[in-house]
């Protein structure tokens, strides 16, 4: 995938929805903690920081550990909404989208063609340049259509998050796929949020511990232009300080503008440096394209390797045994979630439990769980659309 503008990063994992399009429309900073103390430090751009404990302190709990990631192994984490709408938004009313100038703003408007299609409203797609002005002026569009529903994709929420209050306040429900702090703005429909990433930096913790126990020492590969890097590179540290206090653990900024270019060649050098180094994770997986053969190359196929959000080019790594492991997310059931929610607001229903949490479908994939065409992308309910057809029913 290429590299889109910052503000739309978050939307990294909508990329895997381009191969998968006619399956659905057919039916902060860098921080270390000290092991013992959970201390923080910072360091700046291209830097590293690391904590040890002493020989003295326990062990890693592995038990703990398989517990914890027990729901996402082997199998995806339960299908998100699970309650009938019992009633759907008027015939005809608009489903407004935004569509951001990534490419995969763009797969995700085919995908909602289906969906809206399926709930029997009307799709209005709003398109708008890179600039914040351009998406602030897009968002007075959508305001003035007076829209049921809007969807909203990885954007920055603050620039235009007075205009997602003032759309709440006409009375249209609004949904967004991939975007953080919302709730200030609103918006009851957070799906891929903040939540998904901190579960994806617990679950990244979750397997150094059950891969490598006490022996862990791994380096975390953060990307402070990436908004959601904060929230997953915490969880992680918090998850691994709480099951391995004696594991060791640095810290490096990986530049954004790396991604897809100088990337495998600044972590083979990292890796090199630090040869003690046997587990590399990444804020987004998409950062280890290109990783194995420069792994291999350099005699680094020792170091065990993981991120969050696995584009279909890191699966196929993955399937082949390139890299270890990845954290799936099911990006295709997120987006008819997304618009599941926003319904179930229009018309004054409760939202799922699955629906609250803002969490798709996630698993800890390994070797062995890609039996599917990896060019395909992660899609753990690939009868996603009939389930919702089933869902929005008539009742």
């Amino acid at each position: 995938m290429s590299i889109v503008s910052q503000r739309h990063r978050r939307a990294i994992v909508l990329a895997i929805a381009t191969a998968v399009f006619g399956v659905t429309v057919s039916a902060c900073g860098s921080t270390s903690s000290s092991s013992n103390t959970g201390a923080s430090s910072s360091g700046g751009a291209g830097s590293s920081t690391s904590s040890s404990a002493s020989s003295s302190t326990p062990s890693a709990n592995v038990t703990a550990a398989q517990a914890d990631a027990a729901p996402y192994t082997g199998k995806a984490s339960a299908f998100p909404v699970d309650q009938p709408l019992t009633k759907r938004p008027a015939a005809g009313a608009t489903l407004a989208y935004l569509q951001c100038s990534a490419v995969t703003c763009g797969v995700l408007a085919q995908v909602l063609g289906g969906v809206s299609k399926t709930l029997g409203v009307k799709l209005h797609i709003v398109s708008t340049g890179a600039s914040v002005s351009d998406e602030v002026t897009a968002m007075n569009s959508i305001i003035a259509s007076k829209p049921a529903i809007v969807v909203l994709p990885g954007l920055a929420a603050q620039p235009i998050c007075a205009q997602m209050k003032q759309l709440s306040a006409q009375g249209a429900a609004v949904a967004t796929l991939g975007m953080d702090n919302v709730s200030q703005c609103g918006v009851k429909a957070a799906i891929n949020g903040e939540s998904s990433a901190e579960l994806g930096g617990r679950l990244l913790a979750d397997w150094v511990v059950m891969q490598k126990g006490s022996k862990a020492n791994v380096v975390f590969y953060y990307t402070p232009e990436l908004s959601f890097s904060p929230f997953e590179q915490h969880a992680f540290q918090a998850q691994l300080t709480k099951l391995c206090p004696s594991c060791t653990a640095r810290f490096v900024d990986l530049p954004l503008a790396g991604y897809g270019t100088s990337a495998p060649g600044t972590v083979v050098s990292d890796l090199q440096s630090h040869p003690q180094t046997n587990v590399a994770l990444f804020v987004s997986e998409e950062a280890a394209s290109g990783l194995p053969a420069a792994m291999k190359t350099a005699g680094l196929t020792h170091v065990l390797t993981n991120g969050w959000g696995p584009e279909p080019a890191n699966l196929q790594d993955i399937k082949s045994g390139g890299l270890t492991g990845g954290v799936g997310v099911d990006v295709v059931t997120m987006t008819w979630e997304a618009v599941d929610a926003a319904a179930r607001i229009a018309t004054g229903q409760a939202l799922t439990a699955g629906e609250q949490q803002g969490i798709p479908p996630t698993q800890l994939l390994a070797q062995k769980d890609i039996t599917f065409n990896p060019a395909t992308g992660f899609l753990p309910y690939p009868n996603v659309a009939q389930r919702f057809a089933t869902l929005w029913a008539a009742h």
